[in-house]
């Protein structure tokens, strides 16, 4: 089957994702088992590629199941986050 992905997009200028680094990178080592996690730095892979994963602002961290997006926490929002990570792997 094909893999649950996480994808945090994120600029490095930005205090708010610099703030929620570490908890993504929490996030990852709790459950690198369940999905596989992917750090997007968008000032490095160019507007195009944010802009065709419909990431609108940074930051912003994506559920991908099955090629398909189905969730999305956008800006500063640990419990979203965790709540949103917890109910798609089912933990």
């Amino acid at each position: 089957a094909p893999p649950q992905v996480l994808v945090f997009f994120l600029a490095f200028w930005s205090g708010a994702c610099r703030r929620l680094s570490p908890v993504f990178e929490n996030l990852r080592a709790k459950h690198h088992a369940a999905a596989e996690f992917f750090r997007v730095d968008v000032d490095a892979v160019g507007l195009e590629m944010h802009l065709r994963k419909e990431a609108t602002a940074v930051p912003s961290v994506q559920y991908w199941r099955k090629g398909e997006k189905v969730d999305e926490v956008v800006g500063w929002n640990v419990e979203r986050l965790e709540a949103m990570v917890e109910a798609a792997l089912g933990v």
